[in-house]
């Protein structure tokens, strides 16, 4: 997310006179200011070990789930280098993706907005695309994508055939990494079990 929000960053900053970026301009500055205070407030050691927010920790559901997820935080923080080269690579792939939306733009005849215009837009229909309100975000990015759009008066049809295009070229793109993640993780059970059996008949003799 914060990847898509310093590439939506750059793209406002440049056309900072533009009044159809300035909704988007309020969107992005908001996540990057929100993912800002989120670090402090995460990993300032006087806030976490304040008797506040033990005891909000402390009621929070799902307690295993979230303290695994502060132990990934720590280990993020001890790990920097290699969270600024994920960044780096997230912002590259994220351009890619970006420019293959133009793409799409173009065979569809999309004439209106620029390049830039596309940098500031398409990042934030991709955060709405992750938000848990439709399975896999359908209908949430195509909405998105004809809402933002629409600020530069790109037509409906066009920005919305534009999000399709790109929800199936999404899937096309990841069906073969679930494929392969599926049947790598079956052949650990496999590995598992076949262990497991092992280590049973070593007992047993």
């Amino acid at each position: 997310l914060m990847a898509l929000a310093f590439i939506g960053a750059f793209a406002v900053l440049y056309y900072h006179d533009r009044p159809e970026l300035f909704y988007p301009r309020m969107i992005i500055f908001g996540i990057l200011a929100g993912g800002l205070m989120f670090v402090f407030v995460y990993f300032s050691r006087a806030i976490r070990e304040s008797g506040v927010m033990k005891f909000l920790l402390s009621r929070l559901p799902l307690q295993g789930v979230f303290r695994e997820i502060d132990e990934t935080f720590v280990l993020y923080k001890q790990r920097k280098i290699y969270v600024l080269m994920s960044l780096v690579v997230s912002i590259i792939v994220h351009c890619g993706w970006i420019l293959v939306i133009i793409g799409f733009g173009k065979c569809f005849g999309e004439n209106r907005m620029t390049v830039l215009h596309y940098f500031a837009y398409v990042p934030i229909a991709l955060m709405a695309n992750v938000l848990p309100i439709s399975l896999g975000g359908i209908g949430v990015g195509e909405y998105a994508y004809i809402t933002l759009f629409a600020m530069a008066g790109v037509p409906e049809s066009i920005s919305g055939a534009m999000g399709i295009a790109a929800r199936i070229s999404a899937i096309l793109w990841t069906l073969p990494g679930g494929i392969f993640f599926a049947l790598g993780t079956e052949k650990i059970r496999i590995r598992e079990k076949d262990a497991l059996e092992m280590n049973e008949v070593a007992n047993e003799t």
